[in-house]
C-alpha cells in the first residue's frame, strides 16, 4: 500500500505504533528509495525542543511543584510562543520556559531546518489530524502532504459481542481465537487491542487454560520490584550509583532486563547534583515498566489508534464506558479556555476526533470483533454510549459446547450452569457438560498444597529470614499461620500495630533509663510530642507513672543483689548448622549478671507492656509459651557468657493498673511489678541473685518455709529441670527449622484445654479449617505446675 507514495529524497512522518512495521514493508519493495521516517514524537523533538531529568527536577526544586506536574508542564511548553497571553497560567508556564532557555536546560535544533531542505514530505497513516499535529507539521516552515490510506473494506461493523462478565468476554475470546488456530490462520496475525490493567490477570488465566501463548506487557513500575528496592536501598546507603550496580549485578545476575533498564536511569542521573539523584531516581522507577524481550508466534496487544491493519484478526475488549473509546472532560491542568488560546485541542475537540477516529476503526477490517462486558470482579460498566452513534447492535456469542479447546474451561463452566441450575435457569450446557466431567460440585479441598522445598530454602535464604519467638510460637500454633504471616508477611492488624508502637515506645524508654543523662519527664514529653494519634499521647501518660514506678522498683531490687552488671535490648543471634537449618534470633530486654571467677551468674527479665501474657510451662513440650525457656536457651545457646549460671528468668508487667477492688494502692502497683517466672531453686544461686529470697520484695512466687522447703507456690527449677528445658526448645527450634525448609504448611491449628490458637488469628477466615485440621494437646500425665 505504502509502495504508490515513494519517491527519492522523502520524509514520511508517521505515528510510533506503525513505524516499525512500515520500515519492514518498504525494505521488502523491489524498488530501492532515499527516504527516512520519523514519528511524531521525533518531530517534536526537532521543530520544539528535548529536555531530559535536570529540566523536570530544577521545575520542581525552583517552583516546588512535584516531578509529574513539571512533566505535564514542559509538554504544554512546546506550544508556547514568546508573546504574552491573557491567562495568567500561560504566562507563568512562558515564564518558566524562557527560565529552562537561559539555563540551558531545553535541548534546541536550532539547526532544524536543515531536516527538511529538499524533501518531500509526506504526513502518512494518522487516522485523525489533531491540533497538536498540526501545530508541529506547521513549524517545519516547508510544504507537506497528508495522506490517508483508504480501507479495503468499508462497509463497516455492524455487530458487537455482549457478555454478563469479563471472564465470560475472554473464554469467548479464548474459543474464537482457538478456531482460528484451527483453522490454520497464522497466530502472528492474531492481536489485541485496548486491553487494561483490569483485564491482565484473567486474560492470563484463560489463556493458559487454552494453552495459548500470549504476550502482554507487565506495566508494574520497577520500583514494585524486590530487587529494585534493595538496589534503592544500597544506593541510598552508599550515594554511589556505579557501586549499586554493581552490586545488583552480582547479586541479581539472572534479572539481564531489569539491570539494563536501572543502567539507562543511572545514565540519565549523572549530571544531576548529588543532594537530587536520590528523589528524581525514585520518581524514574516509578514511572518506567521493565523492559521485556519480544517473542515470535505469540498473540500480541497493540494500540488500535493509528495501527495499520492489513489482514490482521484484531479483538478490541471492554468497548464500555470509561474504557473505550476514551472520554474527556474540562479537568486537565489547563482549562478549554486555555487550550482554545493555544489553539490546541480541547476536551470537546478530542471528543470529536474519538468518535472520527472510532468511524475509522469500525471501517478498517473485516476482521476487527468488538466486545464489551457489564462487570468484572471489582465494578459494574455501561456499553460505550458511542455505540449508540452508529448502526451497531448487540449479539450474544455462541460458543460451541460441543467442540472444546479447554477441559479446564469446560469445568469451570460447568459449575457456573450448575450454579445456574439452582437459581432455576435451564441451560443446554449443563446436559452436555456434566455428562464428560465430574467437578465433586460445591465441594473444597482447602488443604495446603506442598510446594517445593528448594523454592521455600531459597525463598528464606534471598530474604533472610530467621526464626524468633514470635514465629515460632506462630508456627507450633499452627504451620500455615506461619506460611502467611512470616514467609508471605500478610499480617497487617491495625490493632497489632498500635499495640507494637507503644510498647516499643515503653521498651525504649525502659533501655535509656541506664543511661547517665536520662530523665524520664524529658523521655515521656518526647515521646508524647512524636505520639502518631491522640489515643497514643494520651497511653503513653498514664504510663508515665507506671514506668517511674518500675524503674525506682528495679533500683531497689539491685540493691538486694550481686548481679548488678546490665545489658539491655540484646539481641543474640544462634546461627544455623546441619541440624538447626535457620537462624535463630532473639532479643532480651535485660540480662543482669555478675562474672565471679569462671562462672556468670545471670538473671532474664523481659518487659511486658500489654497485659496478656501467661507463664506456662505446660505448653512447652508442644512447642508453645516457650518465650522465657527461649531466653534460657539463648544464654547457654550463645557465648555471651563463660559456663553462665541462670538464677532466674521472668517477666515483669509495665502497664498502668487499674484498681478494681479497693485494694491499697501502692501495695497494688509493688506487688503488679513483681518478676514473674522460674527462679533457680539453688540456694546458693538465689542468695546471688537476692539477698531476702526467703521473703523476696521483688520476686513473685517464690517464698522458703520454715523447714527450708520452698513454699507450694513457689516457682522453682532445678538444675536438672533446666537442662531438660533447655534441651526441649533446643529440639523445637530444630523440628521446627526442618519442618519450614521442607515446606510443610499444613493447616493444623491446636487446641490447649479450652484454648483454641485460632481465637487469636487473623487468618482463621481463610483457611477454611474444619473439625478435622483441628490437633489436641493433652498435658502428659504425672506433670506438676512447674511443668515436669
Amino acid at each position: 500500500m505504502i509502495e504508490k507514495y515513494m519517491c527519492d529524497n522523502l520524509l514520511l512522518i508517521v505515528p510510533t505504533n506503525i513505524k516499525t512495521n512500515l520500515i519492514e514493508e518498504i525494505s521488502s519493495l523491489n524498488t530501492f528509495y532515499s527516504y527516512k521516517i520519523i514519528d511524531d514524537s521525533e518531530l517534536k523533538k526537532l521543530v520544539c525542543f528535548d529536555y531530559d531529568i535536570r529540566a523536570i527536577v530544577y521545575l520542581s526544586e525552583k517552583y516546588n511543584i512535584k516531578y509529574d506536574i513539571a512533566k505535564e508542564y514542559l509538554e504544554l511548553m512546546i506550544f508556547l510562543t514568546n508573546t504574552s497571553y491573557q491567562s495568567k497560567k500561560l504566562n507563568d508556564l512562558l515564564m518558566m520556559k524562557n527560565d529552562l532557555i537561559s539555563h540551558n536546560l531545553l535541548i534546541i535544533n536550532h539547526n532544524c531546518q536543515r531536516n527538511f531542505h529538499n524533501k518531500t514530505i509526506k504526513v502518512y497513516g494518522f487516522d485523525v489530524i489533531t491540533k497538536k499535529l498540526t501545530f508541529l507539521l506547521d513549524l517545519m516552515k516547508t510544504p507537506y502532504e497528508i495522506i490517508t490510506p483508504k480501507s479495503n473494506y468499508n462497509e463497516g461493523i455492524n455487530k458487537i459481542y455482549h457478555f454478563d462478565t469479563l471472564s465470560s468476554q475472554i473464554d469467548s475470546l479464548c474459543y474464537q481465537i482457538s478456531t482460528l488456530l484451527k483453522n490454520n490462520v497464522d497466530i502472528n496475525k492474531i492481536k489485541l487491542a485496548n486491553v487494561t490493567n483490569e483485564m491482565i490477570f484473567t486474560l492470563k488465566n484463560y489463556f493458559s487454560m487454552y494453552n495459548i501463548p500470549l504476550q502482554i506487557k507487565d506495566n508494574t513500575p520497577l520500583i514494585h520490584y524486590l530487587c529494585v528496592k534493595d538496589f534503592v536501598d544500597n544506593f541510598n546507603k552508599n550515594s554511589d550509583l556505579i557501586a549499586s550496580l554493581s552490586y545488583f549485578k552480582d547479586k541479581y545476575p539472572y534479572e539481564d532486563e531489569i539491570y539494563n533498564d536501572l543502567f539507562n536511569i543511572a545514565n540519565q542521573l549523572v549530571l544531576l547534583d548529588k543532594s537530587a539523584i536520590f528523589q528524581a531516581l525514585l520518581y524514574l522507577l516509578n514511572n518506567k515498566s521493565k523492559s521485556e524481550r519480544s517473542y515470535q508466534n505469540v498473540i500480541k496487544v497493540i494500540d488500535i489508534n493509528n495501527y495499520n491493519i492489513k489482514d490482521e484478526y484484531v479483538f478490541v475488549l471492554g468497548v464500555n464506558q470509561g474504557i473505550f473509546p476514551l472520554s474527556y472532560k474540562d479537568d486537565d491542568l489547563l482549562s478549554n479556555i486555555e487550550k482554545n488560546e493555544l489553539n490546541i485541542d480541547t476536551s470537546n475537540d478530542l471528543n470529536i476526533l474519538e468518535k472520527e477516529k472510532f468511524n475509522v476503526l469500525i471501517h478498517k477490517s473485516k476482521n476487527i470483533t468488538l466486545s464489551y462486558y457489564d462487570k468484572s470482579f471489582f465494578q459494574s460498566y455501561l456499553k460505550s454510549f458511542i455505540l449508540n452513534e452508529f448502526d451497531i447492535k448487540d449479539e450474544t456469542f455462541n460458543k460451541d459446547v460441543l467442540h472444546s479447546f479447554s477441559k479446564l474451561s469446560d469445568k469451570l463452566n460447568l459449575a457456573k450452569a450448575c450454579d445456574r441450575l439452582y437459581q432455576q435457569s435451564d441451560d443446554y450446557s449443563l446436559s452436555v457438560l456434566a455428562s464428560n466431567y465430574d467437578i465433586l460440585y460445591k465441594s473444597y479441598d482447602h488443604r495446603y498444597k506442598q510446594i517445593n522445598p528448594k523454592l521455600i530454602l531459597n525463598y528464606i535464604e534471598e530474604n533472610k529470614i530467621n526464626l524468633s519467638y514470635s514465629s515460632l510460637d506462630n508456627f507450633y500454633s499452627c504451620s500455615f499461620k506461619y506460611y502467611m504471616a512470616n514467609l508471605l508477611k500478610l499480617n497487617s492488624s491495625n490493632q497489632d500495630k498500635y499495640y507494637q508502637n507503644l510498647g516499643n515506645t515503653i521498651h525504649a524508654i525502659l533501655e535509656n533509663s541506664t543511661k547517665k543523662d536520662f530523665d524520664i519527664d524529658n523521655a515521656f514529653k518526647e515521646a508524647i510530642l512524636n505520639a502518631l494519634d491522640e489515643k497514643s499521647k494520651f497511653y503513653l501518660s498514664k504510663y508515665k507513672e507506671i514506668t517511674s514506678k518500675a524503674l525506682a522498683f528495679n533500683e531497689n531490687a539491685m540493691q538486694l543483689s550481686d548481679l548488678k552488671n546490665i545489658y539491655t535490648e540484646k539481641n543474640i543471634t544462634i546461627y544455623k548448622d546441619d541440624e538447626m537449618k535457620m537462624n535463630f534470633t532473639g532479643f532480651i530486654d535485660k540480662i543482669l549478671y555478675f562474672n565471679n571467677d569462671d562462672k556468670s551468674y545471670v538473671a532474664l527479665i523481659d518487659y511486658k507492656s500489654k497485659k496478656n501474657e501467661t507463664i506456662n510451662l505446660d505448653k512447652v513440650e508442644f512447642g508453645l509459651s516457650m518465650q522465657l525457656p527461649i531466653y534460657l536457651y539463648l544464654i547457654r545457646k550463645s557465648k555471651l557468657f563463660i559456663n553462665p549460671i541462670v538464677c532466674g528468668i521472668y517477666l515483669q508487667m509495665v502497664y498502668p493498673y487499674i484498681n478494681k477492688y479497693g485494694e491499697e494502692y501502692d501495695s497494688l502497683i509493688t506487688n503488679s511489678l513483681k518478676w514473674q517466672g522460674y527462679s533457680s531453686s539453688s540456694l546458693s544461686n538465689l542468695a546471688r541473685l537476692d539477698y531476702d529470697f526467703e521473703n523476696s520484695s521483688f520476686i513473685a512466687s517464690l517464698k522458703l518455709k520454715k523447714d527450708g522447703n520452698f513454699a507450694s507456690h513457689s516457682k522453682v527449677l532445678s538444675d536438672d529441670e533446666m537442662d531438660k528445658l533447655y534441651n526441649l526448645v533446643d529440639d523445637k527450634i530444630k523440628s521446627a527449622s526442618k519442618e519450614i525448609t521442607n515446606g510443610h504448611f499444613a493447616i493444623n491449628p491446636k487446641v490447649y484445654e479450652s484454648e483454641k490458637s485460632c481465637d487469636k488469628c487473623e487468618f482463621h477466615d481463610c483457611c477454611f479449617k474444619d473439625h478435622n485440621d483441628f490437633i489436641y494437646l493433652k498435658k502428659e500425665k504425672g506433670g506438676d505446675d512447674n511443668g515436669n
